[in-house]
């Protein structure tokens, strides 16, 4: 019987662990605002078509960042499978899980993103208020693709105090 993947339990947890990092208006800035600005200031400034061969361009580019993202999962849950041999400090494992979650999120954004992508032609929404002209479709991808890079930037810093307190 098929039974259907629960993905909001993956992103509650994780957005749960990302606000024990962040406090809530940081965490509001960064993963929510910062991408409705910077969506908003890319169709503001950029054309239609340009924004368009924009999306089309970077369906290559997250489908590469999600299959890294999961090889990166896999490796850092096989070393905890390995290390769990031999005692962590409880630091190194809250920062590990965390890292988890955070990658674990950014992969489900990720495949959502390329799924919009790949089907973006079939559902464009144009809102026209006075002369502004909005696409809702564009909108929508472009604040995926910033919060996506948000959760990459988030995992980079992770990576580095990860690194910094595992080799240092």
């Amino acid at each position: 019987m098929f039974k259907p993947i629960d993905m909001s339990r993956y992103l509650g947890k994780n957005y749960r662990i990302m606000l024990q990092d962040y406090n809530t208006a940081l965490f509001t800035i960064t993963f929510i605002i910062a991408p409705i600005i910077l969506s908003g200031l890319v169709m503001f400034f950029i054309g239609s078509d340009e924004i368009s061969s924009i999306i089309d361009g970077s369906i290559a580019f997250f489908s590469i960042i999600v299959g890294f993202l999961i090889n990166v999962l896999v490796l850092l849950l096989e070393k905890s499978k390995v290390e769990n041999k031999y005692s962590l400090s409880k630091d190194i494992e809250k920062l590990r899980k965390h890292l988890s979650f955070n990658i674990l999120n950014a992969i489900i954004f990720g495949i959502v993103l390329v799924l919009l992508i790949l089907f973006y032609g079939n559902y464009t929404y144009i809102f026209h208020i006075k002369s502004l002209t909005i696409n809702i479709s564009e909108f929508l991808i472009l604040f995926l693709f910033f919060h996506v890079i948000m959760l990459i930037l988030n995992i980079i810093r992770k990576f580095g105090v990860y690194v910094e307190t595992r080799y240092a």
